[in-house]
C-alpha cells in the first residue's frame, strides 16, 4: 500500500493545479471536456498497447475504438452505475454543454462530450482513486 501512496504523491506533484487554477469551480465544462478528453486518449493509448508486445497498427485500431465518441459513450454507460451523486452531476453538465450540442442532437457525441468532462473534472481535481475505478471497469 505504500508505494501506492508514493505514486499518487508523484501525480500530486506533477498535477499540481493549485498553482495554476484559482477556482476550480469556474473552469469551463468544455475545458473540463477538453482535459478529460486529452487524458483519456492517453489512457486508452496505454490500455490499447499493454505490455508493448503488439503492432503499431494493431494497437492503433484497438485505440480508436475506446478514443470515438462510440466508444466513450458506450464507456460512460458501462461505468455510470458507479458514479456518486457528485459525478453524475458532472455528467449532466457535459450533456448540457455547448461542446455536447454542437453537432446537433448527435446521440454519441453528447454522451462523449458528457464523459470528458466527467473525466476532466476528476482529473483536475486530483479524484485519482476514483478514475482509477472508473478505468479499471470500463476497460
Amino acid at each position: 500500500m505504500g508505494n501506492f501512496n508514493t505514486e499518487i504523491e508523484k501525480m500530486e506533484t506533477l498535477f499540481d493545479f493549485d498553482k495554476l487554477i484559482n477556482n476550480k469551480n469556474e473552469i469551463p465544462t468544455d475545458i473540463l471536456a477538453f482535459i478529460g478528453d486529452s487524458f483519456f486518449n492517453l489512457i486508452a493509448t496505454f490500455e490499447s498497447i499493454k505490455d508493448g508486445r503488439i503492432k503499431t497498427e494493431k494497437a492503433f485500431k484497438q485505440g480508436v475504438r475506446f478514443k470515438r465518441a462510440s466508444g466513450q459513450r458506450k464507456f460512460l454507460n458501462k461505468v455510470e452505475p458507479l458514479l456518486t451523486a457528485e459525478e453524475q452531476e458532472m455528467v449532466k453538465k457535459g450533456l448540457n454543454s455547448k461542446g455536447a450540442t454542437k453537432r446537433g442532437n448527435d446521440y454519441d457525441y453528447r454522451y462523449a462530450t458528457a464523459f470528458e468532462v466527467l473525466i476532466g473534472y476528476l482529473f483536475v481535481n486530483k479524484r485519482w482513486g476514483r478514475l482509477n475505478i472508473i478505468f479499471s471497469e470500463g476497460f
